[in-house]
């Protein structure tokens, strides 16, 4: 029969308690033992065991907190996991017994993407990532979609894919959307917030910006309803014409802005983002022969209602540009140079935005602010050239350390699309510097000197633009050069005509200073050896010495006199 439980009164004087009495003799049951004291991991079994497992039969924290989620308790699941967190970081190198770091990593991302709160979310992402793979290095076998780890499922995936998003960590965006369509490729496991359009533009925008055209084009195509992913059909279009002009494909590109252009009475044909409502108006403008009025009137309305819209003070820097860029062309040159230094003012490290300033100081007869604002187009790309590869160094050898933690499966990828869009920063920065350094050049030799010109041509660093640097310096030194020679042919004339002018000169002139006649023997001329053959006319020829002969005043005695109109010095 059953052995009768022993009763003892309780404390308070209430109701007595049960214990259980003690175990019958013939029973084998030994009790399972414990760490030992002073044992290896005695302090974090301590720490553990008070917390979570005091108890034979209690659950783990994950389990609590993923019912606890379930219900929508949130902050109370997120308080339950963040305790076993710091139970398990209190000892260093702590084993897990009871549960994994992996699970609780992605309970606790879990739980700040459900509050919004995506800097955090993105951390415990990453971190839950790293924990699977330590526990697939260690144990050999990879995380499953059930059990304590759990959470790593298709929804983990499509959370991170939307934090990563909002955080601009596009590289790991794309691989969590990537990752969630292979668990999940019919979209069930979505979640409330999220539709299929939304992730088809959310991935298609990571992979843009990852240099994965072709996949971002694919993501694109796929957006049924843009207004489910707050944009509108013309926002599709203005970031599929991105990627084909990147791919080089610039009839495609052309269709496609050229449709975002045109005008239709359907609110989900209309452009919602402020920087493609500015591409539009301004392609709308140069190409489809828009008016102007029309263009300055939209960019000029985006950055009034730019706090309705949560416009960022990057792109309201380039809106901003791109407005005093259109009233340059206009010929509003005070109110583009107004917009110009607003547009610094919101982003001041802008390369693009001083070198346009740039050139409408020098358009403007201001070449001394000109040549200012081109120096600080050399000083920043200079600067951001430091600072990139100072990083690149810190990271190991290049890569953005937003995808250093992702998932071994796709992180040559990623890093290797990473390393081509630093480089094509680079390449950027490197045109505009160049061409700031041309410009203040060619400022130096309009004002005559060649001397700066040329040192301004040296900054051309680089073997892209080694030839361009070489012709400039060779025009300098040739204009130099025919200069000094025009300055020295110039004082050898003049003082050739001083010479002329001083030196004393001899002329004879024999009889009337009349046209000689010709040499058929008709007028009596002689050829003459001292004028090179030609004919010249003898005296005794002459009308004068035919007169002379005969009139009395050359009838002298003695010494004839000399005829007149003959003269020595």
């Amino acid at each position: 029969g059953r052995r009768p439980m022993a009763s003892t009164a309780s404390p308070d004087g209430g109701a007595p308690l049960s214990t259980p009495g003690p175990p019958p003799a013939s029973s084998t049951a030994q009790p399972r033992a414990g760490p030992k004291p002073g044992g290896k991991w005695s302090g974090f079994f301590s720490a553990v065991s008070s917390a979570s497992v005091s108890k034979k039969h209690k659950s783990k924290p994950s389990a609590r907190a993923a019912k606890l989620i379930a219900k929508g308790d949130i902050d109370e699941a997120l308080e339950i996991v963040e305790e076993a967190l710091r139970a398990l970081d209190a000892v260093e190198n702590a084993p897990v017994p009871d549960d994994d770091r992996a699970s609780l990593h992605a309970l606790c991302a879990m739980c700040h993407s459900r509050n919004e709160s995506t800097r955090r979310a993105c951390e415990h992402f990453a971190a839950a990532l790293d924990a699977a793979e330590e526990e697939e290095a260690a144990t050999g076998r990879r995380a499953a979609a059930k059990g304590p780890k759990g959470p790593i499922d298709a929804e983990f995936f499509y959370r991170m894919g939307e934090a990563c998003h909002r955080r601009g960590q596009h590289g790991r965006c794309a691989l969590a959307y990537e990752q969630a369509s292979e668990l999940d490729p019919r979209r069930k496991k979505l979640p409330s917030r999220l539709t299929p359009s939304a992730v088809h533009h959310q991935a298609g925008v990571s992979c843009r910006e990852i240099k994965r055209y072709e996949e971002a084009l694919e993501h694109f195509a796929k957006v049924d309803a843009p207004l489910e992913a707050a944009v509108g059909s013309g926002d599709v279009l203005c970031d599929m014409e991105r990627c084909h002009a990147s791919m080089g494909d610039f009839a495609s590109a052309d269709a496609c802005i050229r449709a975002a252009a045109e005008d239709s009475g359907e609110s989900s044909q209309l452009t919602v983002r402020p920087e493609n409502v500015c591409r539009v108006a301004v392609y709308r403008y140069e190409r489809c022969g828009g008016s102007a009025e029309r263009a300055v009137k939209e960019l000029a309305g985006v950055i009034e209602n730019k706090d309705k819209t949560s416009l960022s003070k990057k792109k309201e820097a380039e809106v901003l540009a791109m407005l005093a860029r259109l009233r340059a062309s206009l010929g509003q040159l005070d109110a583009s140079e107004a917009n110009f230094e607003a547009s610094l003012g919101r982003n001041p490290r802008s390369h693009g935005t001083w070198l346009s300033l740039g050139q409408l100081y020098e358009a403007t007869a201001r070449d001394d602010l000109a040549l200012r604002a081109y120096a600080r187009v050399v000083e920043i790309c200079d600067e951001d050239d430091d600072e990139t590869a100072t990083s690149g160094k810190s990271d190991g050898g290049g890569g953005d350390e937003t995808v250093q933690t992702v998932p071994t499966r796709g992180r040559d990828v990623v890093v290797r699309r990473e390393d081509e869009y630093v480089a094509e920063e680079r390449r950027a920065r490197g045109e505009a510097r160049a061409e700031a350094v041309l410009l203040s050049g060619a400022v130096y030799e309009r004002h005559g000197q060649p001397h700066r010109a040329l040192k301004s041509y040296e900054l051309l660093t680089g073997d892209s633009h080694r030839e361009i640097r070489e012709a400039r310096e060779t025009a300098v030194l040739t204009r130099c050069a025919l200069k000094v020679q025009r300055v020295f042919r110039g004082n050898k004339a003049r003082e050739e005509a001083r010479r002329r002018a001083t030196a004393r000169s001899v002329a004879r002139h024999y009889g009337a200073r009349g046209p000689l006649r010709g040499g058929d023997g008709a007028g009596g001329g002689v050829p003459s050896e001292s004028t090179g053959g030609s004919y010249v006319q003898r005296w005794d020829a002459s009308p004068l010495a035919k007169q002379a002969s005969s009139h009395p005043f050359f009838k002298t005695e003695g010494r004839r006199r000399k005829p007149p109109g003959s003269s020595f010095f």
